[in-house]
């Protein structure tokens, strides 16, 4: 999505091409991120205990943790969405809050595709009983987001996700079966996003989304959280409805698409998820010391053993889910390439293209005017086999690991698991 591409060549310019100038617009939203939330429910609330803990719960939730270190466009988008919620609901003690709130929540828009579904359905939920401020809100929020999901431009992503491509009807009843059909997926989907398996346990199942031992709520939170939500039932509060909106709309864009559950399609849970569980505690009389002992005990555990986790083992064992091993075979190649005539490159290294113009020393204008950037470039040339290509001057071969070629091989990639990922041959 534009704004997460442009953020990074902002940060490019700054701190220079590679991985940080990529995860830093992320991992400074995450930061950010929680600076609003606590802003938001303080504002809303007028209570600072409640504002604090979900700010400290939020950044020790492993969820919001492990979009937060990576190159996520949900997670810059859940900046946008928590800090322009925070100016849309002050806007009464600043006039320009309002147009701040717009800007960010219009920048979101552009950032991940589930903020378009997410945030129309939010603010028509939230604003539904005062006509007065809904038109307004329409108007000045949802109108040019929906004529932007009406575009071709704005339908290209969904088309290619959602799960009614896979629902099969009854031909002699179509409409009547489709319809049903659909319901019935989507409120499988939909209810799935609240199973304790997937909050408490082990998420979504992709490598890049978590860690499998944990899942992205710990487990210590379930009783503040459920005596949170239960709190917000019998009180009905203002902060309590809106999160409960929040709440119960995210899941939607996630449900209507596959698969499902998706840890990062509903990241915009965490926020509710840390208001609740913040005022499930702040209801607990922790000036006792056995007990304020005892939580701190309990949470420095769990955020231990995460950590644990997250830097010893996670990166072993998923390392082939981040492509691991891609970036040292291209920097290989890169490195040597005045040394060779061409250089083949097996097409089994998915998106390899996008390694090779990143670390490569290639002018990006160049490649983009090439007619075909994602085969190759120049000396570079991504093949089914080297086999079936014409040999002419020296010549330097990625390969899959499995795939012997004549010549001397001169090196061997693996990722981080100790696995064997690529060869490297010369003729």
């Amino acid at each position: 999505m534009p704004v997460y591409i442009y953020s990074v060549s902002f940060f490019q310019s700054i701190l220079g091409k590679g991985n940080l100038s990529v995860r830093f617009p992320s991992v400074l939203a995450g930061t950010m991120t929680v600076v609003f939330l606590i802003k938001l429910i303080a504002d809303l609330t007028k209570r600072r205990k409640p504002a604090l803990i979900s700010g400290y719960i939020l950044a020790i939730l492993p969820w919001h943790v492990h979009f937060g270190r990576a190159g996520f466009e949900a997670n810059l988008s859940l900046f946008f969405i928590t800090a322009g919620t925070y100016f849309l609901f002050s806007f009464s003690q600043r006039k320009i809050n309002l147009l701040l709130s717009f800007i960010l929540l219009t920048l979101a828009f552009y950032t991940y595709f589930a903020a378009r579904i997410f945030l129309p359905l939010l603010l028509i939920s939230l604003f539904i009983k005062d006509k007065k401020k809904l038109k307004k809100i329409i108007l000045f929020l949802i109108l040019p987001f929906i004529l932007f999901s009406l575009s071709s431009q704005g339908l290209v992503r969904p088309s290619t996700v959602l799960f009614t491509r896979e629902v099969k009807a009854n031909p002699d009843t179509f409409f009547t079966n489709k319809i049903f059909l659909f319901n019935e997926q989507f409120a499988k989907n939909y209810f799935k996003y609240f199973s304790l398996d997937f909050l408490f346990f082990s998420g979504d199942g992709n490598g890049r989304h978590g860690v499998k031992e944990v899942g992205g709520i710990y487990l210590w939170l379930l009783p503040f959280l459920l005596l949170g939500i239960h709190r917000g039932i019998k009180e009905k509060k203002f902060a309590d409805k809106i999160f409960f909106i929040w709440l119960l709309v995210t899941p939607i864009a996630g449900a209507l698409s596959i698969p499902s559950p998706h840890t990062l399609r509903s990241l915009y849970m965490v926020v509710p998820i840390a208001y609740f569980s913040a005022s499930g505690m702040s209801r607990l009389n922790l000036d006792k010391r056995l007990l304020s002992c005892s939580i701190c005990f309990i949470v420095i555990y769990f955020l231990f053993q995460y950590l644990h986790i997250y830097y010893v083992h996670y990166p072993k064992r998923t390392s082939p889910d981040w492509s691991g091993g891609y970036r040292q075979a291209i920097e290989y190649a890169v490195e040597r390439e005045d040394k060779y005539d061409k250089i083949f490159i097996t097409d089994k290294m998915t998106l390899g293209y996008i390694y090779l113009y990143y670390y490569g020393r290639e002018d990006p204008a160049e490649v983009l005017k090439s007619p075909a950037p994602q085969k190759g470039f120049e000396k570079f040339k991504f093949v089914s086999s080297p086999f079936n290509q014409k040999i002419e001057g020296k010549v330097l071969y990625l390969g899959p690991y499995w795939e012997d070629w004549y010549g001397k091989k001169l090196a061997e990639v693996k990722n981080q698991g100790n696995d064997l990922v690529f060869t490297i041959w010369e003729n």
